[in-house]
């Protein structure tokens, strides 16, 4: 791997020294079993960020890329023969035009979806190995051991919960619907989809915990009064580094599938509402049935919601602490300023202080939103108001 170059800030020189700080192949095992659960999904799909093989990460090669978009084609291809056989009934193409809009709208979302979860995955499989190490190079100074392994079992009952809802989905909608075959390819994708997500939330959650293990380190040392020696602060500031960077690649990844699951959130939620709506329209002539299918399908509407929603809220609870942690090293070295601590530890403040005015700011989703605290707010409004719009040319 490259290495990577930064600038001794805590030199008295003049002179622009550099240190050196390369990246190793190697990765440890305990971050091998943390990765495991986040990319279990990835290798079965599949679409895998990288490889690890004899404890070296590696990135994928070109069989593993020409496979991946395969089944991706093979999965875009079977939505669009599902819009073909739909169109051939007549009832459906008469009476339910909204049925096959929505059919068609899966295509749409389903090969966008797939197309960037190509791009975060498979193509950019050198920018995740770089994330992996430096996110290696944090964990191995700072590191909670406790901690770690709650970390990792949470990661697993994330996985495994998510799971367990889109086989539940995908049986109740093929008791329902009879269409085994649809629901089921229907049901991977998006859980594939969701994943993504699970695994933006799981490593911001971690890069939380490492910000505060920093912040503790730091405030333990002071409190302590410990004379530690410039080196020391050195590797501080280098560790902090190391996080804004892994941060940097986290937002450049995420900042797609991220704005992919909150439009496609929005669109679904409105066809599906209109769908569950003409549907009833038609139950007042076909009868019961009728009404039994809407309030399936009006089921299943507020399900799809409620599991979005969930899922965006916690997202934007975990990057809002992970801001309020930023922000309380801040704060550390804005008290370190205004104390009399030798110079080391002044330096490291004021160059930690400059780092994070020039290259820290929240995540947004390719500039379109914020994610933070008042994003699963502004999304609820949003929705509310496109619902009220459509349930008044209901009622017209």
């Amino acid at each position: 791997m490259e290495s990577i170059q930064r600038c001794n800030i805590f030199s008295n020189k003049r002179k622009n020294y550099r240190v050196r700080t390369p990246l190793d192949d190697s990765i440890d095992k305990d971050l091998q079993l943390m990765l495991l659960s986040l990319n279990i999904m990835h290798y079965i799909c599949p679409s895998p960020k990288y490889r690890i093989r004899n404890n070296l990460i590696q990135p994928n090669s070109l069989t593993v890329s020409i496979i991946s978009i395969c089944c991706e084609i093979v999965v875009v291809l079977f939505f669009i023969f599902r819009v073909i056989d739909l169109y051939r009934v007549e009832h459906i193409r008469k009476h339910m035009s909204i049925i096959l809009f929505d059919t068609s709208y899966d295509v749409f979302a389903t090969s966008i979806g797939l197309v960037i979860n190509y791009y975060i995955n498979v193509s950019k499989t050198k920018v995740n190995i770089s994330f992996v190490l430096k996110l290696q190079n944090v964990h191995r100074f700072l590191n909670d051991k406790v901690h770690f392994k709650r970390f990792i079992i949470i990661n697993w009952i994330s996985f495994v919960s998510l799971v367990i809802f889109y086989i539940l989905a995908i049986l109740y909608s093929t008791f329902q619907y009879r269409f085994f075959v649809y629901h089921f390819c229907y049901g991977i994708t998006y859980l594939y989809f969701d994943i993504n997500i699970i695994y933006a939330i799981r490593l911001i959650v971690f890069l939380t915990k490492k910000v505060d293990l920093w912040n503790n380190e730091v405030q333990q040392r002071l409190d302590a009064e410990l004379e530690d020696s410039c080196t020391y602060w050195e590797k501080l500031f280098e560790t902090y580094v190391e996080i804004l960077e892994c941060y940097d690649l986290y937002k450049r990844t995420y900042q797609f599938m991220i704005l992919f699951h909150t439009v496609d959130f929005l669109i679904n939620t409105l066809i599906r509402t209109q769908i569950v709506l003409q549907l009833f329209k038609v139950a007042h002539i076909g009868g019961k049935d009728w009404y039994t299918t809407a309030l399936t399908v009006n089921l299943n509407l507020n399900t799809w919601v409620i599991k979005s929603m969930i899922l965006e809220i916690i997202l934007s609870y975990c990057s809002e602490k992970f801001y309020k942690s930023m922000c309380d090293v801040q704060n550390a070295c804005t008290d370190i300023l205004k104390s009399n601590e030798p110079g080391c530890k002044r330096r490291l403040c004021k160059n930690i202080q400059r780092l994070h005015r020039v290259t820290f700011n929240k995540m947004s989703a390719c500039g379109m939103f914020y994610i933070d605290a008042t994003f699963p707010l502004k999304m609820a409004a949003l929705v509310a108001t496109y619902v009220l719009v459509l349930l008044q040319f209901a009622l017209l």
